[in-house]
């Protein structure tokens, strides 16, 4: 209950897991469970969103004991309590079976409200709607129809969101490089009127154009084979003799 916007909480006894009739958010699973509780005298159903996880006080409790005892009811036995104890800690370590498995992912898939993987999900409706027209049930399978023409639309709509993203992105990405092309231009253009306007600058730091020259091509062009033998030394040696000798005897 709420008085004066602060939420006031009773203890109560769980008497069964029942639906109730709205769907709703809890944490990140969407379910339509809700407790029934009694509360002395009173039974009534509660959505999981009204109850507390949280450890009751002494205060709650003696309230809850107080209201017990004056609707003639009789408070539960150690023995009862000892039992209920030992069955939630025998369904906390239970080991799930395939059953159990394939009933959690119904009620999962009952209240998603879009489902994970649509080529699965829009098969699986196509295989119990086979079995159904199979089976002779109509209402299942108009009820499967109408599911698949739910899947069909939702499925155009997410390619049609998808392709607009896809479409900006593309539109983004050519006017980033329309705006690159244009700069770079610029800059050459400027380059060039400096250039007219000032000359040629010999700029110590700025990169020049090379191109490696291999030394086995400046050797080539000196007459200098790629192997060398001790008869081509003895005849370069006599050659570069003579090439000294030579202006010494035109002077």
């Amino acid at each position: 209950a709420v008085v004066s916007t602060q939420s006031i909480y009773r203890v109560a006894e769980i008497l069964d897991v029942c639906e109730t009739a709205k769907v709703y958010q809890i944490g990140k699973a969407r379910t339509n469970k809700g407790l029934k509780l009694r509360h002395g005298g009173q039974e009534r159903i509660f959505r999981l969103e009204f109850v507390s996880n949280n450890t009751f006080t002494d205060l709650e409790f003696e309230k809850w004991k107080e209201t017990v005892m004056t609707g003639g009811m009789t408070m539960p036995t150690t023995k009862e309590m000892e039992i209920r104890e030992k069955q939630i800690a025998e369904a906390m370590v239970r080991k799930l079976g395939d059953k159990d498995i394939n009933h959690m992912i119904k009620e999962k898939e009952r209240f998603m409200v879009n489902p994970r993987n649509y080529a699965m999900y829009k098969s699986r409706l196509i295989k119990d709607r086979d079995n159904a027209v199979q089976a002779g049930d109509e209402t299942l399978t108009e009820e499967l129809n109408t599911k698949l023409a739910a899947i069909e639309e939702r499925a155009e709509e997410l390619d049609k969101a998808r392709s607009s993203k896809i479409s900006s992105i593309a539109l983004i990405n050519d006017k980033n490089r329309k705006r690159n092309i244009e700069r770079a231009e610029k800059g050459i253009r400027e380059e060039m009127a400096r250039k007219k306007r000032e000359g040629e600058v010999n700029d110590p730091f700025t990169r020049r154009k090379t191109a490696p020259v291999l030394a086995t091509s400046v050797l080539k062009k000196k007459g200098i084979p790629d192997v060398i033998t001790s008869e081509f030394l003895a005849e370069y040696a006599k050659k570069q003799k003579e090439e000294e000798v030579a202006p010494m005897i035109i002077q």
